[in-house]
């Protein structure tokens, strides 16, 4: 933004000239096209983020997957482990 004045210095009961008028027009205009730059430039910077944080949850996500994966194989072998114990104790019990 610049440091320009938000009104048209005057008295306010005078009409604006044709100049003034075009002068205050282009200053909201330049005002305008600042917010405008402004609102793209934070676009971009948010789809950046939304980038970054969707990578981010999709590694995280195989991490996960990764480990749930191998906690379930090794309770499947803990248990089959234990199913063999047991199996054994039967036998020999039986003998």
């Amino acid at each position: 933004m610049t440091n320009e004045p938000s009104y048209v210095e005057g008295d306010a009961t005078e009409p604006l000239t044709r100049g003034e008028f075009n002068d205050a027009m282009q200053s909201v205009g330049r005002s305008f096209e600042s917010v405008v730059s402004d609102v793209n430039d934070v676009k971009s910077e948010l789809g950046e983020l939304r980038q970054h944080v969707d990578d981010r949850f999709d590694q995280v996500m195989q991490h996960f997957d990764a480990v749930t994966t191998r906690m379930q194989d090794d309770i499947v072998s803990s248990m089959k482990q234990v199913l063999s114990d047991h199996e054994q104790r039967i036998r020999n019990l039986e003998r």
